[in-house]
Parts: structure tokens; C-alpha cells; sequence
């Protein structure tokens, strides 16, 4: 009966590996081939068609720098900013060095109509997210473990080592080795979170009350529009807090924004 089994095993094993490669085969080909109408429909002006091509194509899981920057560019061309600015600022996020989605970022946000001044960001907001964004959220993390891991070796060096200068050597190599484990650490931490649970969204409705408390029926604070960029404060029920770029705090329902 064991020998019977194991017979088995390897038939059934390459039943499904070629089953999963046809599968793979099968699913790229489709992927090729609508990405090759949605082209052939954005060159023929037919942009809602491409909308509904892409989107089905993300529905269905496919993350890519490249397709939401042609989701952004269908959009702009349709007229819709709030969804061409959404759109531009994911690929962004995929992809943070691309001028060409940068270019049509600012293209598109020149036609949203809020000019709110924004405040003056730390010399630290302004370079550090073009640090963490060299790397991958997954090689950040890797050389956090590699330095840490030896960093513990450069530790037990120390402490068996009787010659003074290996011991010098491991002890400032241990601490170098220990700062750029956290170092990478935090760096693998941000860019995970900006790319999993990103803090900042775009307002999607046309006109949009920003209101001093999460109720209906609370003042007003302001009024803006659709495509501007704020930032998540904190969520109360189905009411978020967000400020605005020029620092102003206020509260929205969710259905009001969408998080990059």
C-alpha cells in the first residue's frame, strides 16, 4: 500500500505543476491581450472602454506601476482629475522616481481648482521618504536581518577574542553593524506601510464640506473639491479626520475619499 502511494505521488505532483504553468501561461496571455485592446481603444480615443479594461484588470489583481499610470492618463483624458490624480499618485507609490508620472501628476493637479497654500515641510519630511524609497519594503528588511545577524557574530568576537584589536574592531563594528540593522528596519517599515496602508487620499466628490466635528450637521470648516491630496488623521465610525495640506483640520465620511 506505501509503495502504491508513492507511486502515485509524483504522477499527481506533475499533474498539478503543469496545470499551474498552463494556468500561468493562460492568464499572462489574457493579460497581454487585453492590455493590447485597451491600447488599441485609447489610441481610437475610446477612453471609458479603457477605464473598464484596466479596472477589470486590477479588480482581478494585478498591481503595476505601469497600469495605473495608463488608468491616470485615460481618466485625465475623460476629464476626471479626481480619479487621474488617484491613479498617478499609486503608480507614484510603485514607482517614486518616474518623471513621466510625475509630469502628468502635475499636469493633472494644475486643473484641480483648490490652490491651498501648504505649510513648510521639515528638512526630514522632505528626504527621508527618498531614502526608504530606494529600496523595496522586502530588501530594506533583509538588511536589517543581515547586519543584526552580524552584528551578534561581531558581538561573540568580542567577548572570546583576546587579541586588543580584534576586540576593538568588533565592538565599533557590532554598534555600526546594529545601527544600520535599525536603521534598514525603519526604513522597511515606512516604505511596508506607505505601500499597504498608505495615510494620505484624494477627495473624490465634486464639492466636498470639511466639518469641525464627525456630524452632519456640524459648522463648516471649508469647502474644497475633488483631487486635492490630504492626510488621514484618525477614523471615528464611518467619519475621518484629515488635514489639509495647509495644516487645517477637519472631519469627512469615508465615502467622501479614497487612500492612495
Amino acid at each position: 500500500m506505501y509503495n502504491a502511494m508513492n507511486k502515485k505521488n509524483p504522477l499527481i505532483y506533475s499533474i498539478v505543476l503543469i496545470t499551474i504553468l498552463v494556468s500561468n501561461v493562460l492568464s499572462a496571455q489574457s493579460i497581454d491581450s487585453t492590455l493590447q485592446r485597451a491600447k488599441i481603444l485609447y489610441d481610437t480615443q475610446q477612453y471609458d472602454s479603457v477605464i473598464v479594461l484596466y479596472n477589470q484588470l486590477i479588480s482581478s489583481g494585478n498591481v503595476s506601476d505601469k497600469l495605473y499610470f495608463n488608468l491616470a492618463n485615460a481618466y485625465y483624458k475623460q476629464r476626471e482629475i479626481a480619479q487621474a490624480i488617484l491613479w498617478y499618485e499609486r503608480a507614484l507609490v510603485l514607482d517614486p522616481y518616474n518623471d513621466d508620472i510625475r509630469n502628468n501628476l502635475r499636469i493633472a493637479q494644475a486643473s484641480q481648482p483648490d490652490k491651498v497654500e501648504q505649510i513648510q515641510e521639515s528638512l526630514f519630511q522632505i528626504w527621508y521618504p527618498y531614502v526608504y524609497r530606494v529600496f523595496s519594503s522586502n530588501t530594506w528588511a533583509v538588511m536589517s536581518i543581515i547586519c543584526f545577524v552580524t552584528a551578534i557574530i561581531s558581538v561573540l568576537w568580542f567577548l572570546f577574542s583576546n587579541i586588543r584589536l580584534n576586540k576593538k574592531i568588533s565592538f565599533f563594528g557590532a554598534l555600526f553593524l546594529a545601527g544600520i540593522a535599525l536603521f534598514s528596519y525603519s526604513n522597511a517599515k515606512y516604505r511596508y506601510k506607505e505601500l499597504t496602508q498608505n495615510s494620505y487620499a484624494i477627495v473624490m466628490e465634486p464639492s466636498l464640506s470639511i466639518l469641525t466635528e464627525p456630524q452632519q450637521h456640524s459648522k463648516e470648516l471649508v469647502v474644497v473639491h475633488g483631487g486635492l491630496k490630504v492626510y488621514i488623521e484618525k477614523t471615528s465610525g464611518e467619519w475621518l479626520s484629515i488635514r489639509l495640506p495647509d495644516g487645517k483640520v477637519g472631519w469627512v465620511q469615508h465615502f467622501a475619499i479614497q487612500r492612495i
